[in-house]
């Protein structure tokens, strides 16, 4: 098998393997050299998540940072200037220190962050990898500690109860309360909390190390230990310090295949050297390969095929190890994978075979999925679009640079040409220099305008992530308390995400429902049995079966069904109860003859027990009103046919020993180490099962059935109770009151089965089987030619199967006994009330059959290649002409919470997809219980089994059915906003190119031809006004293979779902599933889909969706660890959403745009100054001072960003469209938006600096003692205020840079809603850390900037500049804000306007209560009397 290929996380990497050969208790030659050799020759057992090295940390680091477009401009940028301050091609406006000092500190907060978390990583592998294990000496067996770290491959372990598995491991002996059988728990691997059985290979009692035997006799291991004075076989001693007769097994062999990731597979095979040959210790070795015999020499396994004859094809040939060796196979059941845990077993002995990075938890550790989320996507691309408009300014700037400099009617006093010097100084002095135009300059202003990319955005939104998670993790709303289990972020970068979901794809089973199974139904021999249920009739009204006791409550109608006996095939000539095949022949009880005398007769039981008239419609069933009521055997003298009645009986023996022991549940021992079921109390605590399912089943059999599992183990199977269900001629019987298995003590005699094979359940048969050895009372599949009375007792073979029902039915024999419409029909009603359906079904085997079936099915078994193929080809050959005993409803309750939560996302405009295994039906009938669909207001359409022609006729007509609804509704919204507009407002938009939607005719007349069914399109063709339904979709796996074979009926399928708010996708692989989520992601728009699912099989749509959710649940915690975030409970995602969502997407929305607007406001005020300084690209401020702007207004927009709120919780669900439209829409963060905050930056700094330059005057000039002039710096000399010079370039560039500053402090104030002590707190913090920084920078007598901050202070229009200026940009930003929302209004602007209406309507109200508590009342009273007096007075 080919190695997997992608990254490993955990372990080293995988060194090349081929399959490996040990030699167990002799792995060591004793030449150091050569055993360290094969040591290094497979994978060290040690794992390791760590990411770097301490060699490889910087380099890895530096690269994973430059990763970031952002790092890597500023980098470049960087080196721009080190070039200009280092030659003389062109000059740098800021200094190098100034661009690349704050990457420098961004990049040195990421390493350091990274370097700290991998220094927990490497703690918590170290951790790991000393973990303590117990070591067998190949010298005299004696047990030692070891760490993890020094195991490899062909070590002997000794594993106590509750120990974690440090290896792979294959087990070769066990002990405890359970005998020679082991027990793990594999929640760590794949998520599921039950425990599994794992058989031992050496001294396990049986013949076959998988369980299965076939003979009956478990002693051969015993003697042949004994014969080689081995004595009980390979054990602990008393103390539990040594290994006792391990040379008994010196020379013996595990050969295993090469490594690979399949954790439920595993081949290979144990070699154990017969007692007439001695020990060879020479070949082999750890790592050896194996000496391999050719299939003429008679030396290789043979595996013939199941159902394969001698003498036909070739057999598959399998290698083995020498001759000379007894060879028995390896499976999964004898594997222990690293992680899981040893339960319910004292101790276990094993063979190291793969270790570290070959261990399956290894090879199944991959990466998941990169997700980049919505807001990460939108800042790229404006990264791009902001670096493309800087190199435009750039080149503007450059161009105007040459200008001025070639322009000689400018500053003649900058003396830019030599000609103007000899003109303007003819002694010599003037100018320093002349300028030399050159295009180079674009480097120039490349530094200068590199502020246009906001490096610390990144930062912030890390930040900001990281603060999200937490108060999401932290969140008491998400918070289980029945299971203890709080919700979990494990990618912070999605929190927005959940705020933009556009479709919410849902698992069923465990994520809507409970996934805890209760059976609520039985039909045996067409009768109901179960609690009342209700089944939609054809007109629409809910009629109840009613399940009273019989003759107590009135008939009930079921619809749909057909007469039973109209079937012409009730007569056959064989009993459908019989064995077939082989010498089967006798199996009859009676002749033929006498069945087909009696097939002309009306059946009983296929008639409803005599309920039945036969009419085929309406016809009256009288159910019985329990589960219990099965117990009751229908007593002799019941039914005019005594052979019915026995039949019946049978029938129900059959059904509830199916529910018994068609199962793989295990019994597992109690506190005391015992296993001791007595009751059903004690059942539930020691059941353990791989599905709730079985749960449920056993359960029921014990609770209801009065049929009690009390023992399983590899080769036999009891229970108690079954006595009740043998047919008797007794007519007391009959009315023996039925068993309460709930409080009932279960006493009675037990029976006990011969379990021969297991058939385990596979997604492709759908199924699982089981067959056993049943001592059973002669009935009417009796063998040895009973009288069918039910007296003579004899040992026969039963097949026990039960799975989904369209699985089994195919496989059934259709006979008019058992198989019959009405039992049709309660199938279809337990699925149309939201039932699982399962079906039960029969088959006795002849002995001959069964003989020769076991031997192909112990062949496969024993097969190295293709295992898991061939035992399914078995189960597929013996699963066939079964008899129909009956089906099971199982109703899994649905979670708190569903509808409410289904109806939320509904009313907010999401698209809900279930996606499930079910039946149609089942899936249908889930989405009405839980507000999925309803047909008062959708109309239902449906793609389910149809054949290609029919389902592109489908799609096609949906497709124009759905585009010729919206056209009508756009059509109808444009005219109703047309009635409101004035005349100038249509004008206006009419100049600018807007053109009308067509008009209703014509919409009309194009969706009548393009149509092709007259049934989609006359129920929406008519024009009268009334609202239409909205659409639901129910569509199959089978119709979706169709689809995906076809581009064009995909192209339109995925158009019309679009429009189409609910779907329900039935009969889906898990495959398809995710097939379905990477379909709706590639949609136009690219939607952003959410995928929650509580199981493995959901895995895979969970990793394919943009946001993908994982239910903490019974099928353990597989889905919620490889999600993004983890919750409980279905309910709690409306929270997550619309909460933590909704917030969280407003949130980074205002963060990204408050940063991109900061600095292009700076740049805004470079790019204006430039005119000011003949685009020279002089920087008007010192570069330090420069370089700290996002450092100095960093703080808040953290707050905002992790802690503000626009609208109470409350507000969010009573207005949930409104609301999560903002983020569903993308209507705060978007390219247009985005590029309206851009120019209005540029038209912010325009009004900033005007109003500055007004106020100061513009830049200062000194003459130099040479008499040349250059900018005063430092705001002395001949320039003074009084003068009208201005204050100097850098006052009065600090004076600008500093306006501009508290103007982005004003502006984060306002744009929190609901700032908090924190937020004033780091915004009191950074105000002032700025203002003492750059004073106390100031002071430094060596820089430029020394004097300037007491120089700008000391002028009263500084205050006056910094306090009016920014101020009247915020009421411009408010002005603007007031205006869009009118012309434009948004989502939260429409819902911010609702509830400011509510607060204005809410404070009338409080108002005028107020003034009417606080007028006295005037009483009417006659004139003269004192009231009047008194009440004319007031």
């Amino acid at each position: 098998m080919e190695r997997m290929k992608e990254p490993l996380i955990g372990f080293m990497a995988p060194k090349p393997q081929t399959e490996r050969t040990i030699n167990l208790f002799h792995t060591h030659t004793g030449d150091v050299k050569e055993d360290r050799k094969k040591e290094l020759e497979h994978a060290e057992n040690i794992i390791v998540s760590s990411r770097y090295t301490l060699w490889n940390f910087l380099p890895k680091s530096l690269l994973e940072q430059f990763r970031r477009l952002a790092n890597v401009y500023f980098l470049v940028i960087g080196i721009i200037a080190v070039i200009a301050t280092e030659t003389s091609y062109f000059e740098t406006a800021v200094e190098p220190a100034g661009i690349l000092g704050p990457m420098i500190v961004v990049v040195l907060i990421s390493v350091i962050k990274d370097g700290i978390e991998d220094v927990k990583r490497h703690n918590q592998d170290a951790k790991i990898n000393a973990q303590l294990a117990h070591k067998v000496s190949e010298h005299d067996g004696t047990i030692a500690d070891a760490q993890w770290r020094e195991l490899h491959v062909g070590d002997t372990i000794v594993l106590f109860g509750d120990e974690e598995v440090p290896a792979d491991v294959v087990v070769l002996a066990c002990g405890g309360v359970q005998g020679p059988t082991s027990y793990v728990e594999t929640a760590a691997i794949d998520g599921e909390t039950n425990l599994k059985m794992k058989n031992p290979c050496l001294v396990t009692g049986l013949d076959d190390p998988n369980g299965d035997s076939t003979d009956g006799t478990h002693k051969k291991e015993a003697t042949k230990n004994k014969k080689a004075g081995g004595g009980e076989g390979l054990r602990l001693n008393a103390e539990r310090t040594k290994v006792v007769d391990m040379q008994t097994y010196l020379g013996a062999t595990v050969t295993a295949e090469v490594p690979n990731g399949s954790i439920h597979r595993f081949n290979g095979f144990l070699g154990i050297p017969d007692g007439s040959q001695p020990a060879n210790h020479n070949h082999g070795g750890m790592g050896s390969s194996t000496t391999r015999l050719s299939h003429s020499s008679g030396g290789s396994l043979s595996t013939v095929s199941p159902g394969s004859k001698s003498g036909g094809s070739s057999p598959t040939t399998q290698s083995l190890p020498v001759v000379g060796q007894e060879q028995r196979t390896l499976t999964e059941k004898n594997l222990l994978l690293r992680g899981s845990i040893l339960r319910a077993t004292e101790w276990a002995i094993c063979s190291v075979v793969y270790t570290g990075a070959d261990t399956k938890l290894s090879l199944n550790s991959k990466k998941t999925p990169s997700k980049m989320s919505s807001v990460d996507r939108i800042v790229n691309r404006t990264m791009l679009v902001a670096i493309s408009v800087m190199l435009l300014v750039c080149l503007i700037s450059m161009v105007f640079s040459i200008v001025w400099e070639n322009d000689d009617s400018n500053a003649e006093y900058l003396c830019l040409s030599s000609t103007d010097q000899q003109e303007k100084y003819p002694n010599g002095g003037g100018c320093e220099s002349g300028s030399t135009s050159s295009v180079l300059t674009i480097f120039t202003f490349a530094t200068l305008y590199n502020n246009f990319v906001c490096i610390s955005m990144y930062v912030s939104l890390e930040l900001v992530y990281l603060c999200q998670s937490y108060f999401l993790s932290s969140d008491l709303k998400l918070y289980d308390p029945t299971t203890d289990t709080p919700a979990e972020c494990h990618t912070s970068g999605m929190c927005a995400d959940l705020g933009q979901v556009k479709y919410v794809l849902s698992d069923k089973t465990g994520t809507l429902t409970k996934n805890l199974m209760v059976v609520q139904h039985f039909s045996v021999a067409d009768k109901v049995f179960g609690d009342p249920i209700s089944i939609p009739g054809s007109d629409g009204e809910p009629p109840t079966l009613s399940t009273g006791k019989s003759g107590v409550t009135g008939p009930v109608r079921i619809s749909g069904r057909a007469n039973p006996t109209s079937n012409n095939n009730t007569t056959t000539t064989d009993n459908p109860l019989h064995g077939t095949g082989g010498k089967g022949g006798n199996n009859s009880p009676k002749s033929n003859s006498a069945q087909d005398k009696k097939s002309t007769t009306a059946n009983p039981i296929s008639n409803g027990a005599g309920n039945n008239n036969g009419s085929g419609k309406g016809d009256a069933v009288d159910p019985p009103s329990s589960l219990a009521l099965l117990q009751q055997m229908p007593p002799a003298g019941a039914a005019s046919n005594e052979e019915n009645t026995i039949l019946e009986s049978w029938l129900r023996r059959q059904f509830v020993r199916v529910l018994v022991y068609c199962n793989t549940a295990m019994l597992m021992p109690d506190t005391t180490g015992a296993v001791a079921i007595t009751d059903l109390n004690s059942l539930k605590a020691s059941l353990n099962a791989e599905s709730p399912d079985e749960v449920a089943l056993i359960v029921a059999a014990a609770q209801h059935c009065g049929a009690l599992l009390t023992s399983r183990n590899g080769n036999s199977i009891e229970s108690k109770g079954m006595e009740r269900y043998t047919y008797s001629s007794t007519p007391s019987k009959g009315d023996t009151e039925p068993v309460d298995g709930s409080a009932a003590s279960f006493t009675g005699p037990t029976e006990r089965l011969e379990l021969l094979a297991v058939n385990e359940f596979d997604s492709d048969r759908k199924m699982m089987s089981v067959l056993v050895r049943i001592t059973d009372i002669a009935g009417p599949c009796a063998t040895n030619g009973g009288s069918g009375k039910g007296e003579e007792a004899t040992s026969r073979i039963f097949l026990l199967c039960k799975g989904a029902d369209s699985s089994v039915l195919k496989n059934c024999l259709r006979n008019g006994t058992t198989y019959t419409p009405l039992c049709m029909s309660h199938i279809e009603n337990f699925a149309n009330v939201g039932l699982r359906t399962l079906v039960a079904a029969c088959r006795v085997i002849p002995e001959e059959v069964a003989t020769s079936w076991l031997k192909d099915y112990k062949a496969a078994g024993n097969s190295i290649q293709q295992r898991a193929e061939l035992l399914s080809a078995c189960a597929k050959q013996i699963e066939k002409d079964m008899v129909m005993l009956g089906a099971i409803g199982i109703e899994d309750e649905l979670q708190d919470g569903v509808p409410e939560s289904i109806s939320t996302l509904h009313a907010a405009g999401v698209n809900v997809w279930m996606i499930t295994g079910d039946k149609a039906e089942t899936g249908l009938a889930i989405g009405k219980k839980c507000n999925l669909i309803d047909l008062q207001r959708q109309e239902l359409e449906r793609i389910v089994n149809l054949s290609d022609e029919a389902l592109r006729l489908r799609v096609m007509n949906l497709h124009n059915f759905v585009f010729t609804r919206k056209q009508r509704e756009e059509k109808k919204k444009h005219d109703e906003m047309r009635a409101k507009e004035s005349p100038w407002y249509s004008t206006l938009k009419s100049f600018f190119g807007y053109k009308r939607p067509p008009s209703r005719q014509s919409l009309d007349a194009a969706a009548a031809a393009e149509a092709n069914a007259a049934n989609m399109t006359t129920r929406d063709s008519e024009n009268d006004g009334t609202p239409k339904p909205e659409l639901a979709l129910l569509v199959d796996g089978i119709s979706l293979e169709g689809l995906w074979a076809s581009d064009e009926l995909k192209t339109r399928f995925v158009e019309s779902v679009q429009l189409i708010p609910t779907v329900i996708a039935c009969r889906v692989s898990p495959l398809q599933k995710a097939a379905l989520v990477r379909m709706i992601k590639a949609a136009p728009g690219n939607p952003v889909t959410l995928s929650i699912g509580d199981g493995a099989n959901d895995v895979g749509m969970i990793h394919e969706s943009r946001v993908g959710v994982g239910i903490s649940g019974k099928e353990g915690r597989h889905a919620a660890n490889s999600a993004d975030f983890a919750i409980s409970q279905f309910s709690f995602l409306i929270t997550l959403m619309f909460h933590h969502g909704r917030y969280n997407y407003i949130r980074c929305s205002k963060l990204v745009l408050y940063s991109f607007f900061k600095n292009l406001l700076l740049v805004s005020l470079l790019f204006y100054y430039c005119t000011y300084s003949g685009f020279s690209g002089t920087l008007p401020l010192d570069s330090i001072v420069f370089s700290g702007y996002n450092f100095y207004l960093g703080l808040p927009i953290l707050v905002l960003g992790a802690m503000d709120f626009d609208i109470p919780k409350e507000d969010v669900l009573r207005f949930p469209k409104l609301a999560y439209d903002t983020g569903r829409n993308g209507e705060m963060l978007n390219m247009k938006n985005m590029a309206k905050w851009c120019l209005f930056a540029f038209l912010q700094g325009l009004l900033l600096f005007v109003v500055i330059i007004r106020f100061i005057g513009g830049p200062s000039f000194i003459t130099s003692s040479s008499g040349a002039f250059e900018f005063d710096i430092y705001g002395t000399g001949l320039n003074s205020v009084s003068e009208g010079w201005g204050l100097g370039l850098y006052p009065e560039g600090f004076m600008l840079y500093t306006t501009a500053v508290v103007a982005m402090q004003y502006k984060v104030i306002a744009m929190s809603v609901t700032p908090n002590y924190i937020f004033w707190f780091l915004w009191g913090l950074s105000f002032c850390g700025y203002v003492l920084f750059v004073y106390l920078y100031g002071m430094f007598s060596t820089l430029d900037f020394y004097n300037c901050v007491p120089q700008a202070f000391a002028q009263p229009i500084f205050w006056l500049a910094i306090l009016l200026v920014p101020l009247a940009l915020v009421v411009s930003d408010y002005c603007v804000d007031f205006v869009w929302s009118v012309v434009d209004p948004s989502s939260r602007d429409i819902l911010l306007e609702k509830l400011a209406q509510e607060e204005r309507m809410r404070s009338r109200e409080k108002d005028r209560s107020s003034c009417t508590n606080g007028v006295v009342m005037r009483t009417i009273s006659e004139p003269g009397s004192a009231s009047s007096t008194h009440s004319n007075r007031d």
